[in-house]
C-alpha cells in the first residue's frame, strides 16, 4: 500500500487552495465596483488593512458571529476548534472584512460607520468553500460554515479526483429592506423564505399577489446591488482557475439563480432534477406563448407557486405539475456545477 505523498498530506492537514487568495486579489477581483463605492473604498486602495486571529464564536459586533456546528468544547471559554484569520479594510462609509479558515474564505461588506450607525448593515457577502471534506463530519469543522455539509448523499462530491470550490453570494443596497418601507415583518419573511408558507395557502397567496407586482425575486428582502450578478460570473472562473480548481459549484436557491448560473455555463448536477427544471422551463414557455409575459423575478415566483396544492394555483399560472427542487426545508439541494479545466470538461460524472 502506498503512503501519503506531500500533496495528500497538505490536503488533509493543511489549508486548502481557496483560502490562499490574497487581500489584494479579494479587493481587485471579488468586490463589485458598486460595493466599493458604497463602502467608501477608493479605487486602488491598498490599506490600511488590519489582521487578527480570532478564536471565539462571537465576532466584532452582533451579526459578525461564526459557527461551531460540531459543538467542540475547548476549555477556557466559548472557543472554536479552528481559529480564523480576519482582515479588515475600513472605508469612509463602511468596512470590508475577509475571514479565512482552513477550507473557506468569506468576504463581508458592512455599510455604516461603526459606533455612529451601530454595527452597520450587511450589504455584501461572497463566500468560496473547498468541498474536499463534504459528505463527512469534517466538513462541519469549518468555523465559517453556515450550513452542515456532512450528509454523504445530499452533499456528495462530484469526484474525489479533482478540486472543487463552492460559491455563494448575497448583495443588497443599504436602507432598502422591505420591512423598513412596508413595515410588515411577515411579508418580508415570506419573501425571504416563501416555502415556509406553503402550508398556509391563503397567507401565501396574499403575499404572492403583492410581491408579484414588485421587482423583488424570492429571497430578495431588499433591492439587489445592480452590478453584482454580472460582475461575479466571470470573476468566479478567474479566481478558481488561478488557484488550481477544476470545478465551481453552488446550490441554486431559486429559479432566477438557476438562470444566472445557466447564463454563465453552469449545469444542474443531478440528471433527474435537470429534467424537472426542463419541465418548469417548458411550462413558462407555454405561458409566454399564451401571451403571459413575465419578468425574470416573476418567473421565479411562479416556480415557487407550483409547490402549493393544485387547487390553490391559479389556472393561468399552472405549469403542469413540476415543482421547484430546492425549498430549504426538506434538505434537498439543487446543486449546479461548472467545469473550469479541460480535464474537468472531459470527465463523466
Amino acid at each position: 500500500m502506498r503512503g501519503l505523498n506531500r500533496e495528500q498530506i497538505n490536503h488533509y492537514l493543511g489549508v486548502q487552495p481557496i483560502v490562499k487568495v490574497s487581500d489584494k486579489e479579494v479587493l481587485q477581483y471579488l468586490v463589485s465596483p458598486n460595493t466599493k463605492s458604497m463602502l467608501g473604498i477608493q479605487k486602488g486602495a491598498r490599506g490600511p488593512w488590519s489582521q487578527a486571529m480570532v478564536d471565539t464564536v462571537e465576532g466584532e459586533f452582533p451579526g459578525d458571529e461564526v459557527t461551531n456546528l460540531n459543538e467542540h468544547v475547548i476549555s477556557g471559554g466559548n472557543k472554536i476548534r479552528f481559529p480564523y484569520l480576519k482582515s479588515t479594510l475600513t472605508g469612509e462609509s463602511g468596512k470590508l472584512i475577509v475571514k479565512r479558515d482552513q477550507t473557506k474564505v468569506v468576504i463581508l461588506g458592512w455599510y455604516g460607520k461603526p459606533g455612529k450607525d451601530g454595527p452597520g448593515q450587511l450589504i455584501y457577502k461572497v463566500a468560496f468553500r473547498d468541498r474536499c471534506f463534504d459528505g463527512t463530519p469534517y466538513a462541519n469543522d469549518c468555523s465559517l460554515q453556515d450550513f452542515p455539509r456532512h450528509d454523504p448523499e445530499l452533499h456528495k462530491r462530484l469526484t474525489d479526483k479533482m478540486l472543487s470550490v463552492e460559491l455563494s453570494t448575497y448583495g443588497f443596497l443599504p436602507g432598502t429592506r422591505v420591512r423598513q418601507f412596508v413595515g410588515d415583518a411577515e411579508y418580508e419573511n415570506f419573501i425571504a423564505k416563501p416555502f415556509k408558507f406553503v402550508e398556509q395557502p391563503e397567507i401565501f397567496l396574499k403575499h404572492f399577489e403583492q410581491v408579484f407586482k414588485s421587482s423583488l425575486a424570492p429571497g430578495q428582502i431588499a433591492a439587489p446591488i445592480p452590478d453584482m450578478a454580472a460582475f461575479m460570473g466571470p470573476r468566479v472562473d478567474e479566481v478558481a482557475i488561478s488557484l488550481g480548481y477544476d470545478f465551481a459549484e453552488g446550490a441554486a436557491s431559486h429559479y432566477h439563480v438557476y438562470r444566472w448560473g445557466q447564463a454563465f455555463g453552469w449545469r444542474v448536477t443531478d440528471p433527474d432534477k435537470a429534467a424537472i427544471l426542463a419541465e418548469l422551463k417548458a411550462g413558462l414557455a407555454r405561458l409566454k406563448e399564451k401571451g403571459i409575459r413575465l419578468t425574470r423575478s416573476q418567473e421565479s415566483w411562479v416556480c415557487v407557486l407550483q409547490s402549493l396544492p393544485r387547487k390553490h394555483i391559479p389556472d393561468n399560472l399552472y405549469l403542469g405539475g413540476a415543482t421547484w427542487q430546492h425549498d430549504g426545508l426538506n434538505k434537498s439541494y439543487l446543486w449546479m456545477h461548472k467545469p473550469l479545466t479541460e480535464k474537468a470538461k472531459e470527465i463523466q460524472l
